[in-house]
């Protein structure tokens, strides 16, 4: 007697029907992939605040989410983000234009604005602003607390984690604002004089169109590299394939399709306007870098090791700073620390000149020694004025570079 065949475990209408599973693209799915992945590694470290800290309290403020169109607005980003959680608006006493999430609950979404917010903005304008602080609740950004860590207001960071945080900080904006957008309904001139005018304070409307005009251009990359980013995102956010499924059930496959295209959009965007300051360390670039940070390091007219050791193992960490720190310290016997920092920056100028640098890679390099120096304290006159002839030989000047997230 012949055995029958074993059953397979399942069927192919089984394998059919796994594979057409659809869900509901909403906003679990606009995370940017480089701000988690950062998040996440950040996550672990000790300044992270936990879950239970990071909620504070909002006793003393006035909620303001149920007046005039605000419940109609608060509604509308609800249903375009996709999210059941409550939104509750309180007024915060801010002399300048402010939003900020603060989840004081673990259910709700609570977001301090200031009066400008009423007085200033339009009510698409306002589903932007919202839309982007839900977007840093739903996210968790609050973990994190990078304005504290940024400024020194906590403990000193390594450079290598003091870099992390800058990145993610600017990540986290840019991811941010993909949240404003959708919560707009999509309005790309909106969202873009929303951020304008909170971020400015700028209300002529002239004066905002000119603002933005700059902010597209490639003169805005020195002295606005973050606003004009997220302008110049705002406008490739709304031809996003996304859009023409967001709010409808999609595959998995679909979905895939989806996220790598948001991440994908943002890279090059960032990329662009920041280059190396998210690549690897390479050799190539790595002898400028190593000039570059170690004149920097020492612009104060200090030697000291410790320092110039870990801003070249966060910049060029395939490069003995040790042996090189011993090299400085025995010529430093002969001769003063300012002449061996001018030194070091004409190598770097060699350096990039030999390799061709643009002066976006120049402005790119010293923004990436600037943010890592920023570690010990942030730049001053002494590191700006070392870094400056540097910064000249590729028509800029280094003191407007803008740092900030």
């Amino acid at each position: 007697m012949t055995a029958s065949p074993a059953e397979p475990p399942f069927s192919d209408s089984d394998i059919e029907q796994k594979s057409s599973e659809q869900q509901v693209l909403n906003h679990s799915a606009l995370r940017y992939a480089r701000e988690e992945a950062l998040h996440t590694q950040l996550s672990t470290a000790s300044f992270t605040q936990s879950e239970s800290r990071s909620h504070s309290p909002i006793g003393g403020y006035l909620e303001v989410g149920q007046l005039g169109s605000l419940p109609s607005i608060i509604d509308t980003i609800r249903e375009n983000l996709g999210t059941d959680r409550a939104i509750r608006l309180y007024l915060a006493p801010a002399a300048q234009a402010s939003a900020r999430a603060l989840p004081s609950h673990k259910s709700d979404i609570a977001i301090l604005v200031s009066q400008h917010f009423f007085d200033d903005l339009s009510d698409t304008e306002r589903a932007f602003i919202i839309g982007r602080e839900c977007g840093r609740v739903l996210n968790a950004h609050y973990l994190v607390p990078a304005e504290d860590l940024l400024s020194g207001a906590r403990n000193r960071l390594d450079p290598q984690t003091y870099l992390d945080v800058w990145r993610w900080a600017l990540c986290s904006e840019v991811s941010s604002d993909l949240y404003g957008f959708i919560a707009s309904g999509g309005d790309t001139k909106s969202a873009q004089t929303g951020l304008v005018r909170t971020n400015t304070g700028v209300l002529d409307e002239a004066r905002i169109a000119s603002l933005l005009d700059f902010l597209g251009s490639a003169d805005s990359g020195a002295s606005q590299p973050l606003l004009g980013l997220r302008i110049d995102l705002l406008q490739k956010y709304a031809s996003l394939d996304m859009l023409n499924s967001y709010g409808e059930p999609v595959s998995q496959e679909e979905l895939e399709r989806h996220q790598a295209e948001i991440s994908d959009t943002i890279d090059a965007a960032i990329d662009a306007r920041y280059g190396m300051c998210f690549e690897q360390p390479s050799t190539e670039q790595g002898t400028v870098l190593f000039y570059l940070g170690t004149a920097a390091a020492i612009a104060r007219g200090k030697l000291d090791e410790a320092q110039v050791v870990a801003l070249n193992e966060c910049l060029c960490p395939h490069m003995d700073g040790s042996s090189f720190f011993q090299a400085l310290q025995k010529a430093g016997a002969s001769r003063k620390v300012s002449s061996m920092a001018g030194e070091l920056i004409d190598r770097a100028i060699k350096e990039a000149q030999e390799k061709s640098y643009t002066s976006q890679q120049a402005m790119n390099a010293l923004q990436l020694v600037l943010i890592s120096a920023s570690a010990n304290a942030f730049p001053d006159t002494e590191e700006f004025d070392v870094l400056q002839p540097f910064a000249e030989a590729f028509d800029l000047a280094v003191t407007s570079l803008s740092l900030q997230v």
